[in-house]
């Protein structure tokens, strides 16, 4: 790694482009076991259920208006 940077919620980083591949490995080996426990999770968490005739454009604005979301504040997941 050149540079390294970022904060709780993104990363960023500079390497030269004949390491990238090395780089990527590294992450997937770093990773993995996350990445494997992840995709085992069978539960879907939402805020709350909603019809697909319940799904306007009053409605997106609405829920824009909670925003910024991030961390903290996430995208309410309606389904």
């Amino acid at each position: 790694l050149l540079k390294g940077g970022g904060h709780a919620m993104a990363a960023g980083v500079t390497l030269r482009k004949e390491k990238l591949a090395e780089f990527r490995a590294y992450l997937e080996n770093a990773l993995a076991q996350d990445v494997a426990e992840a995709r085992h999770v069978n539960e879907l968490y939402i805020d709350g259920a909603i019809s697909a005739r319940a799904v306007t454009t009053e409605l997106a604005t609405t829920l824009n208006r909670a925003g910024p979301f991030g961390s903290g504040n996430p995208e309410p997941m309606l389904a």
